[in-house]
């Protein structure tokens, strides 16, 4: 559960981040970029993703997940005026978070965050 809690405060950090500013900045570190808890390690890329009123959160059949992406969309409707729509199948040429639980090797406390068109 705290892997999922660290998970999602990553998400909305990360979220808030980009679409407050609008674009991705790159940086030579990860110092430059607002996510908590901070990454071991940063691959900055040249690509943004922006949120509009389209933009879907994409979760597997999942209570649990569930609760994440509900707590997301609430806190991008307090910070952005956004609130994502909750999916369990995308939809083509839609902006989509995909939010999902995954077994890896990163322990209790790790994650993995891609952000891209």
């Amino acid at each position: 559960m705290r892997r999922l809690f660290l998970l999602r405060v990553a998400f909305i950090m990360m979220l808030c981040y980009y679409a407050v500013d609008g674009i991705a900045q790159q940086a030579d570190d990860k110092d430059a970029f607002s996510i908590i808890p901070q990454p071991l390690t940063l691959e900055p890329k040249e690509e943004a993703f922006i949120l509009n009123q389209t933009t879907q959160i994409w979760i597997d059949a999942n209570e649990e997940v569930r609760g994440v992406a509900t707590l997301l969309a609430q806190g991008l409707q307090d910070f952005v005026r956004i609130r994502p729509q909750i999916v369990e199948k995308r939809s083509k040429n839609t902006r989509t978070i995909r939010l999902q639980l995954v077994d890896d090797t990163l322990g209790d406390e790790g994650y993995r965050l891609s952000v891209g068109p």
